[in-house]
């Protein structure tokens, strides 16, 4: 379980310590984005992606590609605000298309690699989980121990 609140539990995993969004051009996985809306689209995922991030590249960005042309407008932005300081984890490798539900599913997957933090393994550093939602707004979310 990931909390919004620092209450703790002891089912608690980590919890979400910031998230952000912003609205895109257009929903990208239905109507193909032009080259001046794909320059914006990548501009505001870039500064909601440096508010989340507070400075620091975190241990792993948590998105969802399914072979469409907005994933290459993600990569973009998320390489101008990391570089290639992060791991970049594909939840959908993992759940598979979810229809609108992507964002849900990194955020459960961060869990997920949160709990297993505290077990001992070698993973470290907070967490970004990104997704689009069915209105074409850019979510992120991050997530800490």
């Amino acid at each position: 379980m990931l909390l919004l609140s620092s209450r703790v539990g002891d089912k608690k995993y980590g919890k979400i310590t910031d998230f952000a969004s912003a609205s895109l051009p257009a929903y990208p996985y239905v109507f193909p984005l032009g080259m001046e809306e794909q320059r914006e689209a990548i501009r505001r995922m870039a500064e909601v992606l440096s508010e989340i991030s507070r400075g620091q590249a975190p241990g792993a960005v948590l998105t969802s590609r399914n072979g469409s042309d907005f994933d290459k407008e993600e990569e973009e932005a998320l390489r101008a605000v990391f570089g290639g300081e992060c791991l970049y984890i594909d939840g959908k490798k993992y759940f598979g298309e979810a229809l609108a539900a992507g964002y849900l599913e990194n955020i459960a997957l961060g869990a997920c690699l949160l709990q297993q933090a505290k077990a001992g393994t070698p993973f470290s550093g907070a967490l970004i989980a990104t997704g689009v939602d069915v209105h074409g707004n850019y979510l992120a979310a991050r997530l800490e121990a």
